[in-house]
């Protein structure tokens, strides 16, 4: 069989891996480089980089796919990386993450806190976001932790927020508990970015952006590049937004845009998280939701130097979007100093993501599932991956995906 793929990030790459052990000719087309969401931020001036996350894959130790696949390309190193949550917007005020019992004694108003917290919640039965949140652990944490910074986020209030999702990523534990839970974590010692480039090593690759479809007697015939190139197949995998194949004959949903500001320090002063905690969030008054601190991590190559990077969710072209890069390495910048971190700045790189993630609201999934139900139409076609299915999901999901769909579409 001869199967494209629309993107070259996990998902495309993955299936196209599979599908080519499989014995099929498989053509990916990627309009810009190998890698999607996974791809690295390399500084100009340093052999330092890491990529935008970080990335880890936390696996279910009865599922070994995901295990398989990346060890062929890379030695996976164990981490067991802890995250805190500052409140009160002070990196001396850390506060465990996820959100746990030992949380509330630290206000001074615990005891009502403690009389809302139910003692036996249902995780499974929950209309939003907010509805699961306060099920588990009461009105006032919620507002404290995840009210801003779900609304952050997201861009909407977490009460139109849904998905099965929810569930699976929330917890509240009695204490401090690594950020994946029992679940075993590794980072891999080589680069996404080439792990990826060599697992479709045998395929085609073809760097050009997607301009429309053509179709005939319920089928996908061919796609057209922008360079007017056709190319046809027997099957087609779509792992990119799908308003370039409608022709706007649908609304499109809208996705969650990123931008990563990458700073690359000396520190002069204490570190700024304590041993193994490598996220911060922050759900208060600050444009960013989540301060990375790569410094535990083996990718960053200097000892002497630290790398952080701030997480700033927004729109695309809304007012943040908008916003030149140095505005972002003052901004970043001045909150270390006002933190009383001292550091020496050697560069900063800023990274702009237009589509990050699906919007998990009613309105957004009707939108796309429109669009789905016009493809039902064609037999030759499939969508998988964050961006291409509308799915807030992990990479372990994607590739579990990856194998299932390459299966079954041999196997026809």
């Amino acid at each position: 069989m001869d199967v494209i793929i629309l993107g070259g990030g996990l998902a495309g790459c993955s299936t196209a891996y599979y599908l080519k052990q499989m014995g099929n000719e498989v053509t990916i087309v990627e309009k810009n480089r190998i890698g999607g969401l996974l791809n690295q931020i390399h500084f100009q001036n340093s052999e330092c980089y890491c990529d935008l996350g970080p990335h880890f894959l936390f696996l279910d130790k009865d599922i070994d796919d995901v295990r398989k696949l990346f060890s062929q390309y890379s030695e996976l190193i164990k981490v067991e990386p802890y995250a805190c949550t500052f409140p009160t917007g002070n990196l001396t005020e850390p506060h465990d993450y996820p959100i746990s019992h030992s949380n509330i004694e630290r206000w001074i108003d615990k005891e009502q806190i403690k009389k809302e917290i139910n003692p036996t919640p249902n995780s499974s039965n929950f209309a939003n976001f907010k509805d699961f949140v306060v099920q588990q652990c009461g009105m006032t944490l919620y507002s404290r932790y995840f009210q801003n910074y779900t609304k952050k986020f997201w861009g909407m209030d977490p009460a139109d927020v849904v998905g099965d999702w929810i569930g699976k990523k929330i917890k509240f534990p009695r204490g401090a508990t690594p950020f994946f839970g029992e679940d075993e974590v590794f980072y891999p010692k080589e680069k996404y970015e080439n792990i990826l480039s060599n697992m479709i090593q045998d395929c085609n690759i073809i760097y050009n952006e997607v301009d429309k479809i053509k179709t005939s007697q319920g089928k996908i015939v061919s796609v057209a590049t922008k360079e007017k190139k056709e190319l046809k197949g027997d099957i087609f995998v779509s792992t990119v937004e799908p308003s370039i194949l409608v022709n706007d004959r649908f609304h499109i949903p809208e996705y969650r845009s990123m931008i990563i500001v990458a700073i690359l320090v000396s520190i002069k002063s204490d570190k700024i998280f304590n041993e193994n905690v490598l996220w911060g969030y922050f759900p208060n008054h600050y444009h960013f939701t989540r301060l990375t601190n790569y410094a535990h991590i083996a990718q960053i190559h200097k000892s002497d130097l630290t790398l952080v990077s701030f997480e700033f969710p927004c729109f695309f072209r809304d007012g943040l979007w908008g916003k030149p890069d140095d505005w972002f390495q003052s901004y970043v910048t001045l909150f270390l100093a006002n933190q009383n971190v001292v550091f020496e700045l050697i560069e900063c790189s800023v990274q702009r993501i237009e589509k990050a993630y699906p919007i998990p609201s009613i309105s957004e999934i009707r939108k796309f599932n429109a669009i789905e139900e016009y493809f039902q139409d064609f037999s030759n076609i499939s969508f998988i991956g964050r961006i291409g299915s509308y799915k807030y999901t992990w990479m372990r999901d994607i590739v579990q995906e990856a194998k299932a769909l390459s299966e079954h579409l041999t196997s026809r």
